[in-house]
């Protein structure tokens, strides 16, 4: 399984805007890229802080072959959102979220 890392980082080095989370701070141009990047990526593994500043547009964006998987430590607040081979909640470790989703099959 390939693993590719991306998190916008502003140049002097913050990954938020002060208080403020989600990715407001960057370009249209990252966003762009960002999407872009996303149509190569079977398997997406993100942060709970992450999935609440963009749940709307998460919730809104699940597609088939495209699985979101959230790490978080209470993945029973977030069953009402949760869509199998979707969008899933988990407690896993993240070397147990990537030996499941390579046993799923997921490549990248």
């Amino acid at each position: 399984m390939q693993i590719i890392l991306i998190a916008a980082q502003s140049l002097d080095g913050f990954i938020t805007r002060h208080d403020t989370p989600g990715a407001a701070f960057t370009s249209a141009a990252d966003k762009a890229w960002f999407r872009s990047a996303l149509e190569m990526i079977d398997a997406s593994v993100l942060g709970g802080v992450t999935y609440r500043a963009e749940r709307d547009i998460i919730l809104g964006n699940c597609q088939p072959g495209r699985r979101r998987v959230v790490l978080t430590r209470s993945p029973d607040r977030h069953v009402a959102d949760a869509q199998p081979d979707l969008l899933e909640f988990t407690s896993e470790t993240p070397t147990e979220v990537r030996e499941r989703l390579s046993g799923l099959g997921h490549r990248r």
